[in-house]
């Protein structure tokens, strides 16, 4: 077995006992406990390794340019309210550059190169996938922001918005960050399932979460996806076998 295969088999593996025990601690549990607090910023690190390994060598300068574009955003939030909405981050997620956390570019990465995959696997027209690639991130935030700034405690919300505290611009900034990052990044991608298994795996993680901690509006957006992920791997089946 080539060295480089071994390594990205050592990190999934890693990466699927992170995600099993975070499934473990916050559904069965009252939470990790304290002294693994680097758990949560190390899985996202992990996931964005892993995401970048299973991209196409040619297009991994334009993923990790997601990621900071992302990170980019959130700092500009943070500090400004636009366009997500006033909020702040806790020092869940170590270490912080300007009040955001670093790793939360890795997590825009992640989704992001799911999100681009998945629209590709769907056979959405080139014209479509800005739009359809952009409501598909916005679904991933109804699925992750109600557990992350809730039960994980990774950031605030101020004020009182009516989605789980969330302020509806949040969502409306969630979809032009994304749509931007679509319409740069508009070439299509070689397809790798790999990408998309790892993005589903974070819809099952937050999905999870949310049941287990009743957040229902939340674990029917993760329902949603899931229904969605599996209709575009059968798009994906008819076209491959020519039906």
């Amino acid at each position: 077995m080539k060295a480089p295969r071994l390594i990205l088999l050592i990190m999934i593996a890693c990466y699927g006992l992170l995600w099993a025990g975070g499934i473990i601690s916050y559904i069965f549990l009252s939470g990790p406990p304290a002294e693994s607090s680097w758990t949560a910023p190390f899985f996202l690190c992990l996931a964005a390794a892993i995401s970048l390994a299973l991209t196409h060598s040619d297009y991994r300068g334009n993923l990790a340019a997601c990621g900071l574009i992302g990170l980019a955003a959130e700092i500009i939030g943070v500090s400004s309210g636009f366009p997500f909405g006033r909020y702040t981050y806790t020092q869940e997620l170590q270490p912080l550059v300007l009040d955001v956390p670093v790793v939360i570019g890795c997590a825009w990465l992640v989704l992001f190169a799911y999100a681009k995959q998945i629209v590709q696997f769907a056979g959405i027209p080139s014209h479509l996938q800005y739009f359809c690639g952009a409501i598909w991130m916005v679904f991933l935030d109804l699925l992750i922001d109600p557990p992350a700034s809730g039960p994980l405690g990774y950031w605030i919300w101020e004020g009182k918005g009516l989605y789980y505290g969330i302020p509806l611009i949040n969502f409306f900034g969630w979809f032009m960050v994304s749509l931007g990052l679509f319409i740069i990044f508009r070439a299509p991608w070689p397809l790798s399932r790999g990408a998309v298994h790892l993005g589903f795996s974070i819809v099952l993680f937050f999905s999870f979460i949310a049941l287990g901690r009743g957040l229902a509006l939340a674990f029917s957006a993760g329902i949603i996806l899931i229904l969605l992920h599996f209709a575009a791997f059968r798009q994906k089946l008819i076209r491959d076998r020519g039906i």
